[in-house]
């Protein structure tokens, strides 16, 4: 009881730290990592760093393993890397109560969709957050399960973008049989299934022909991979409300289920059950501006959508 009372008494007197997470094999995240860290101090913030980057930061004081990181030991965390870095980070904080994450990608190394800033412009993008001059994105996650027996069900890891079911031979075509709501909805003869957040629509499912879909939009993108011409599925959005319950059909086929590129489950026996739906809980982003739609719609001109150059100039002004 004593010791206890003394924690609480410790952490009712610190500030809440900015925790810092980062890439292990890029030496320029762990440099830019450092700055972040250097320049927080100097404005006289506690900081955190993910426990495996502590001693390449020069810190091993200052180590916090990232499953403790909840909204009550941390402000926010910085996670330093492009989006892999953001998704491991998600997948790896704990399952509630996580704190919001500003992503920092190195200019030029990948897309970075969900990174809001770079090494260009993370410090003044800091700055405007001390300020209290930023937005938080509210991302929905999937929530899945895999059922093996009837009577036994296996909750799995939230996805942030997508859960993706795939052959687990690349030469054999799988069939499946999904339903929504309990409802029979069709067969499919294909090489995959995606089902994707609007977050996870810029990704793997924008690239497999499904649908890029607005922040505000709060809705499950159903894509399949490769159908079997009318084998009876295409994509498709349902409401958020909406439950999946996907089987696999083809005897002696296994599927191989996998959680935003993070995660895989190897073995999906035929006749197992596997059952997505919107998780309760959220993961949050931060935004530096003053509307989500109009940060969203810049990152997709900037990052994904390719720009016509009009050789004429309009009279109207945009």
């Amino acid at each position: 009881m004593r010791i206890l009372f003394e924690a609480e008494i410790r952490l009712g007197r610190e500030e809440k730290a900015i925790a810092i997470a980062c890439r292990m094999d890029s030496v320029e995240s762990i440099n830019l990592a450092k700055k972040i860290m250097n320049f927080l101090q100097k404005r006289g913030e506690n900081v955190a760093l993910e426990s495996r980057i502590c001693k390449r930061l020069g810190d091993p004081d200052l180590g916090m393993n990232l499953r403790a990181m909840t909204e009550d030991a941390v402000k926010f965390l910085i996670s330093v890397g492009g989006d892999g870095s953001i998704l491991r980070v998600f997948h790896n904080l704990p399952k509630k109560n996580m704190p919001p994450v500003l992503g920092v990608a190195k200019t030029g190394s990948s897309i970075a969709f969900l990174s809001e800033s770079s090494e260009k412009t993370v410090f003044n993008d800091l700055s405007m957050i001390l300020e209290n001059k930023y937005i938080i994105e509210k991302c929905p996650r999937l929530a899945t399960y895999l059922s093996k027996s009837p009577n036994t069900s296996i909750r799995l890891g939230d996805a942030l973008n997508e859960v993706l079911l795939s052959s687990i031979k690349p030469s054999k075509v799988m069939q499946i049989s999904v339903k929504v709501n309990g409802e029979f909805l069709n067969y499919g003869y294909l090489d995959g299934l995606i089902l994707s957040t609007a977050t996870g629509s810029t990704a793997y499912a924008f690239s497999a022909g499904g649908s890029i879909m607005a922040p505000s939009i709060e809705a499950i993108h159903l894509v399949p991979l490769n159908t079997y011409a009318r084998s009876g599925l295409v994509p498709m959005m349902f409401p958020k409300d909406s439950e999946f319950e996907i089987t696999l059909l083809r005897d002696k086929l296994m599927g191989t289920l996998i959680i935003d590129g993070q995660r895989a489950i190897m073995k999906v026996f035929p006749r197992n059950k596997i059952r997505v739906k919107m998780s309760e809980e959220i993961f949050k982003l931060i935004r530096v501006g003053k509307n989500i739609n109009k940060s969203f719609f810049y990152r997709l001109r900037e990052k994904i959508l390719p720009t016509l150059r009009i050789p004429f100039k309009p009279s109207m002004k945009y």
